[in-house]
């Protein structure tokens, strides 16, 4: 059975309380008071239960708060749940739920609705360790109940959402890759449902090797750019796709060096160009493209080997942040230094957003703690727009920051019309004990300070 977590506060005045409710036996919501000091310019939190969590996705939401995607194992089968968490403005859990049976599943994006709900992405499996093999959709009103979900089916060994965006029309248009173990190839699945998740149109990219697609973001034009990597001309490239809203190609790209290219973000940017980042030639690396995708400027990270950008946000005054291992860098809109930072304690970040008041907020996972059992837990942190963290963890690094000229070529893969399985899913309890930690009983490493 499943212990009562702990709390651990760095205010003795601090009161917690943990409350369960159940939906029907379809989900599960543990709802917690802050339990420690918060500033409105840098907080750091990190939840886990038993086993290993990670966020994947945060999202600034209407009323000034925060909604968050990842997963959460079960206390006692160790089973993966899709995981939601809701932060008002100051980071204080609002609420949290978990969404399961007892196969495998997770959440990978959530975006918040028109209708002030969320539309989340993720994956299901079949059995309890199988592989994923079913694209998942759950919609979800404000307070994280189910309106609708559903699975969607190629009939592939291995099928894996990635990504969601509300289109104008109260549609989504959801992107992940699909694969038949046997035949070692992976393809990209690009498909569009309506307000209620029947299918609207869906294309399947049949690329060449081990194609996938990482990243959506819906363009002013009312299109689509979506990338992700394919071994077109070299063991792997960076790809580029522009899709009009019917999810036909007007032109893609590639981005080829001797090395291991593969793009994992993009964000239309302010002058309708586009920011583009992941993996060059082995190492961290982003590029300033045009309307057109050929290059305004791209940089790399020469002293990481292996490394990538996992994501990438335009601010408000035009620069661009990142974030790369446990670390956040920041340029100008010129791709000039601003600042680098690492962060102590192992931390993963995986995801990052810009607050209302400048202040940036990143997620992901990190280890260890005071009373360490082993697994991960969820990291949600929220640092200044100088990238001063709270708990005095931050500390100044050097990338070697250089200008770089990977290839940039056209590519012409062909975007066919492809046809799936739709099932309706029921959501079975998942219990969540997430204890909530806070500095300073977070870190095992020595406090650094800039």
């Amino acid at each position: 059975m499943a212990q009562t977590p702990n709390v651990y506060t760095s205010d003795p005045d601090c009161r917690a309380k943990n409350t369960t409710t159940s939906n029907s036996a379809r989900l599960h919501s543990s709802l917690y008071t802050p339990l420690t000091h918060t500033l409105n310019d840098k907080w750091l939190t990190i939840y886990r239960n038993e086993g290993s969590n990670e966020f994947y996705f945060i999202q600034p939401t209407n009323d000034g708060g925060y909604i968050l995607a990842g997963e959460i194992s079960h206390p006692i089968t160790g089973a993966d749940a899709g995981w939601l968490l809701k932060l008002n403005q100051n980071g204080s859990t609002m609420w949290q739920k978990a969404y399961g049976d007892i196969n495998r599943s997770n959440f990978r994006v959530v975006q918040e609705t028109s209708d002030h709900g969320y539309i989340i992405v993720g994956q299901k499996a079949n059995t309890p360790l199988g592989a994923y093999s079913d694209f998942w959709v759950v919609k979800v009103d404000q307070d994280g109940g189910v309106s609708w979900q559903k699975t969607y089916d190629m009939g592939s060994t291995v099928e894996v959402a990635v990504n969601v965006r509300e289109t104008a029309d109260g549609g989504f248009v959801v992107i992940g890759h699909e694969s038949v173990i046997s035949a070692g190839d992976y393809d990209a699945w690009v498909f569009k449902v309506n307000s209620n998740g029947s299918m609207i149109w869906q294309k399947i990219i049949n690329g060449v090797g081990i194609t996938r697609i990482y990243d959506l973001h819906e363009t002013s034009d009312g299109g689509f750019v979506i990338v992700g990597r394919i071994p077109l001309i070299n063991i792997d490239d960076s790809w580029l796709l522009k899709l009009d809203s019917k999810g036909d190609v007007i032109w893609q790209k590639v981005y080829t060096s001797a090395g291991v290219d593969i793009a994992y973000a993009i964000q239309e940017t302010s002058d309708g160009g586009f920011i583009i980042a992941g993996q060059g030639a082995f190492k961290p690396w982003v590029a300033k493209l045009n309307t057109n995708g050929s290059s305004v400027w791209q940089k790399q990270f020469s002293n990481t080997d292996n490394g990538f950008i996992s994501a990438v946000q335009e601010t408000e005054n035009g620069d661009y942040v990142m974030t790369t291992a446990g670390s956040i860098v920041r340029l100008s809109s010129n791709g000039d230094l601003v600042w680098q930072k690492s962060y102590a304690g192992y931390p993963i970040l995986r995801d990052i957003t810009v607050a209302s008041d400048g202040g940036l907020i990143v997620t992901g996972s990190a280890l260890p703690f005071v009373d360490d059992n082993g697994g991960l837990g969820g990291l949600v942190m929220k640092i200044t727009e100088a990238g001063i963290s709270d708990c005095q963890i931050s500390q100044n690094i050097d990338f070697g920051l250089m200008n770089v000229a990977i290839t940039i070529e056209n590519s012409a893969i062909v975007v066919e019309d492809t046809t799936s399985t739709i099932v309706d899913t029921t959501i079975q309890s998942q219990p969540t004990f997430a204890t909530t930690f806070h500095c300073p009983y977070m870190l095992f490493l020595p406090v650094i300070m800039d």
